[in-house]
């Protein structure tokens, strides 16, 4: 299909993008190379207000996708255990040990 602007195109019929609008690329009517789901953790709910949701699982991990504008990410710490923090940067800790350790020993064996 040739076309001027994206809305002289029609949707796409292919795979499960029945709702998406082709898009008008070098006056050809192209459906988009993108996966479009919902974006959003299964612990939250869009609300009527646009940026705003609902957490009606706070069991799970929450998590969305970036906005692409400004790329970058929060950690949201929450935890009932008081030593998670601990823990987390002991074991951080011993497993930096450990991969010097056999970084140093691989390193002896292709030596001798």
């Amino acid at each position: 299909n040739e076309c001027i602007t994206s809305n002289d195109c029609t949707k796409c019929n292919i795979l499960s993008y029945s709702n998406i609008t082709q898009l008008c690329i070098n006056s050809r009517c192209i459906c988009p190379n993108s996966y479009y789901h919902n974006a959003l953790d299964k612990g939250l709910l869009p609300d009527e207000i646009p940026s705003y949701f609902f957490v009606f699982d706070n069991r799970s991990s929450i998590y969305t996708e970036p906005y692409w504008d400004s790329i970058d990410f929060t950690v949201y710490k929450h935890s009932n255990n008081p030593y998670s923090g601990l823990l987390s940067l002991i074991f951080g800790f011993v497993s930096f040990i450990f991969a010097i350790y056999i970084t140093l020993s691989y390193q002896k064996i292709l030596i001798s």
